[in-house]
């Protein structure tokens, strides 16, 4: 018999197929476990899964079960749903993957078959509904309007820093992408919504009138002021508030700032959180593979930077962390990416690239060659290696002493060198534990 994990995989090759249909059947013959759910819904281009991690940690330490739900994962696919910070076993997969994939055949045609997004949300929102969460925190996959998450109530929207990106199934604009995004809205639920350009802000901010929701703007004037720490930032807000923040990206001021502002508003709706237990979540909080340090000596840092607004955002934190140090760019992408503007983006003096493919099913990887003419188009010495493992070889030799190793342009890629390296999730879905209520 196949896996659920198998079966999963077997779906890949459907790709993305944004629309709301196939799901809202495949819930009616599950009972709408997503009913059953107090649901915060996270859309945006970057910074979803670091504020829902952010928003995950602080409600875990106030003393409620809280789900998570993101995408993609980094090695294991259990790492895409968790309960209190532990990612669903092997064996539970199994349990409740059984009924979702019997539901998604009964759905599915021969024309119109389910996607692998689609039946891993009815897996999360089985899941997390049976096991009675107090919360869940469900990350859109792509876009927000047509999204396989966007069923259902919630508590509130938010939503992270809108940029370009998957320009192709979204819209040609950024008015247009932020529409879509603007989707997860709900009618009379509040909105947050982190930085934004004054026109992406303005067609959220049109959307949530027309559906009577409130909007919380966390603008930029009002982001805390910062000081770098070896590890991590401490962040100070003018109300006098302050924490240690564990996370190395100076973009993850914003995606904090955001988080916090949500905790304010879910207070007043059923999730109040105490002062300290927000601190707590905040100081506490992980998430593997944005501005992540696995290694000293040398210095190798993994993040994904896989579009352009993230690539610059990882050159201003890599300028302001480590301004001197020579950088090796271990380079990936997948997908339709505006190649030249990336490399552009994260080019200082003296850097080199060594460029690998590492991609999907679901996601085919940008040729090397392809990346390895624009880098040479720009001046950027650049070394090729068919795959990771040869990849990470490759830069490590190439590394001047002192240098710094950054990973970064595809969460595949991250992925792939954070198991080559051996620096995974303590708890990969394998482990035994008790989620019953």
């Amino acid at each position: 018999m196949v896996g659920v994990k198998q079966y999963l995989d077997s779906l890949a090759r459907f790709g993305s197929k944004p629309g709301l249909l196939r799901m809202t059947k495949a819930l009616a013959l599950l009972g709408n476990p997503q009913d059953r759910l107090k649901v915060i819904h996270v859309a945006g281009t970057n910074g979803k899964g670091s504020t829902c991690a952010m928003l995950a940690s602080v409600l875990q330490a106030a003393g409620y079960r809280t789900g998570l739900y993101t995408s993609p994962h980094l090695v294991r696919f259990n790492e895409r749903i968790r309960i209190d910070g532990q990612c669903i076993t092997d064996g539970e997969i199994e349990e409740y993957g059984r009924r979702v994939i019997e539901v998604a055949k009964a759905v599915a045609t021969a024309d119109d078959p389910m996607t692998f997004f689609e039946v891993t949300t009815l897996l999360a929102f089985e899941y997390l509904a049976a096991k009675e969460v107090d919360v869940a925190i469900v990350e859109t996959g792509l876009g927000g309007r047509l999204d396989a998450t966007n069923i259902g109530d919630c508590l509130v929207s938010v939503i992270t820093h809108i940029a370009w990106d998957h320009g192709e199934v979204l819209g040609d604009s950024l008015a247009k992408i932020a529409r879509e995004k603007a989707g997860i809205i709900r009618p009379r639920r509040p909105v947050i919504v982190g930085p934004q350009d004054d026109g992406v802000l303005a067609v959220i901010g049109q959307e949530a009138a027309a559906k009577g929701s409130p909007l919380i703007h966390v603008s930029r004037e009002v982001l805390p002021e910062y000081q770098l720490l070896d590890s991590g930032m401490e962040l100070s807000w003018q109300d006098g508030f302050t924490i240690r923040l564990p996370l190395q990206g100076v973009y993850q001021v914003a995606n904090c700032a955001l988080a916090k502002a949500v905790i304010s508003v879910v207070g007043d709706l059923g999730l109040p959180v105490p002062e300290g237990a927000l601190r707590q979540g905040l100081e506490r909080v992980s998430w593997p593979g944005r501005m992540e340090v696995i290694r000293t000596s040398p210095t190798i840092v993994l993040d994904g930077a896989h579009n352009l607004d993230g690539a610059h955002s990882l050159k201003r934190t890599l300028d302001q962390r480590w301004p001197k140090l020579p950088i090796v760019y271990l380079f990936g992408l997948t997908g339709k990416k505006p190649v030249a503007d990336m490399v552009q983006a994260l080019i200082r003096p003296g850097v080199s690239f060594v460029v690998t493919e590492v991609g999907h099913s679901r996601t085919p990887a940008v040729p090397m060659q392809t990346i390895a003419d624009v880098c040479q188009g720009q001046g950027v010495d650049v070394y090729l290696a068919q795959e990771p493992k040869t990849a990470l070889t490759t830069a490590l030799e190439i590394l001047p002493p002192g240098g710094l190793l950054c990973v970064c342009g595809s969460l595949y890629l991250v992925g792939a060198v954070k198991e080559l390296l051996g620096n995974l999730d303590p708890d990969p879905g394998n482990g035994r534990r008790n989620t019953s209520r």
